[in-house]
């Protein structure tokens, strides 16, 4: 149990730190006059991966816990 815990736990912290790294080049940008486009960019691509791995991650499971489908 303990062994099934830690390991869903680093799982979460290195899928975390990994979305973390990965969105910190948009917030460190330099404003190049009002013009934030690629900041709004970078964050909705980011955002939109996100909800994508979340979704298509639940899709599978929640087939299988409908009775009858295999």
């Amino acid at each position: 149990m303990l062994n099934s815990l830690l390991l869903g736990t680093l799982g979460g912290l290195i899928s975390g730190l990994s979305t973390t790294a990965g969105a910190v080049p948009t917030l460190f940008r330099k404003n190049k006059g009002s013009n934030n486009l690629w900041k709004y960019v970078s964050l909705d691509f980011t955002l939109g991966m996100m909800l994508a791995a979340s979704a298509f991650s639940l899709i599978l499971p929640a087939f299988r816990g409908v009775p009858g489908n295999a």
